[in-house]
């Protein structure tokens, strides 16, 4: 049974489980909209983004030379692995922009080679990223990128350089940062230094790593 067959079946259970739909309905102002969710708009929304997945497969896959395709890899069960959880993560976020970034790395890991990461490791960190903390990341990634370092010495003097986010208040980019941070993208510089009171944070091994597959 394909993942779109479970999900009809699953929708099709909670048509048929009359009890289930009445008790779902006595739920205070949500019950009505879940119930239609849990029916046919589910079913549809699911698969619309199954589509948007194969859709962006197909177009990461149109301009690959072959002959840069490891081939071993592409017949493995950790690439059949990676591409069911690929598949499966598109299937319950809204964003199409997660679900593309999960065919970049379907195709990265196919032809990037010699990365101390598995594609694996990038899916865990995509999964538990909100699509606001993404963008989020994606941002400070570019910034940092243009200024290349996160701290300069001249003279033994060491020069902090602050980032300002578009429409980002502070307080909520000090929420970002301790959530890239917890899923290992970027680090808080530490220590004791002449006029820095924390708050300083650079791009770790592995972001740099993921970037290279869906920059």
């Amino acid at each position: 049974m394909n993942l779109s067959e479970k999900i009809e079946k699953i929708s099709k259970d909670y048509s048929n489980n009359l009890g289930l739909r009445f008790y779902v309905s006595l739920i205070p102002t949500i019950g009505g909209t879940i119930d239609l969710l849990m029916t046919s708009k589910w079913q549809d929304s699911i698969k619309k983004r199954i589509k948007i997945f194969f859709d962006a497969v197909k177009e990461e896959f149109d301009d690959i030379e072959e002959n840069k395709i490891d081939k071993k890899f592409l017949e493995s069960e950790e690439f059949m692995d990676l591409f069911i959880n690929s598949l499966n993560l598109a299937s319950k976020t809204r964003s199409n922009d997660k679900i593309r970034i999960y065919t970049k790395i379907l195709k990265g890991s196919l032809i990037i080679k010699n990365d101390e990461f598995n594609s694996e490791d990038y899916l865990h960190v995509l999964e538990e990223l909100t699509p606001n903390e993404l963008s989020f990341a994606k941002q400070f990634y570019d910034l940092k990128i243009a200024k290349n370092e996160y701290l300069s010495e001249s003279q033994n003097d060491i020069v902090f350089t602050s980032i300002n986010f578009v429409n980002i208040t502070k307080q909520k980019s000090e929420y970002y940062f301790k959530r890239l941070e917890k899923v290992g993208l970027v680090s808080e510089l530490v220590g004791s230094y002449i006029g820095y009171g924390g708050g300083i944070y650079n791009l770790t091994e592995l972001f740099k790593s993921l970037m290279n597959y869906i920059k």
